[in-house]
């Protein structure tokens, strides 16, 4: 779920992530999203968590630490 809604532009809707598995996703995937968005490649906003134009251009490799 989070790596399919992670690849679209809007990304990670958090409520609905929430909702769905009973999980947030700002603590199970905290270092990843940590590590990408001091990079640049992830941004997170009180709603969404979502690929950067940079991040976009890499999401393989973004994806890789979100499920490692």
């Amino acid at each position: 779920l989070a790596m399919l809604a992670l690849r679209t532009r809007e990304g990670i809707d958090i409520e609905a992530f929430q909702e769905m598995t009973g999980l947030d996703p700002r603590a199970i995937f905290d270092e990843a999203i940590r590590i990408h968005e001091a990079a640049g490649l992830l941004e997170r906003t009180d709603t969404h968590i979502r690929l950067t134009e940079a991040g976009l251009d890499l999401a393989d490799q973004v994806m890789r630490d979100f499920v490692g």
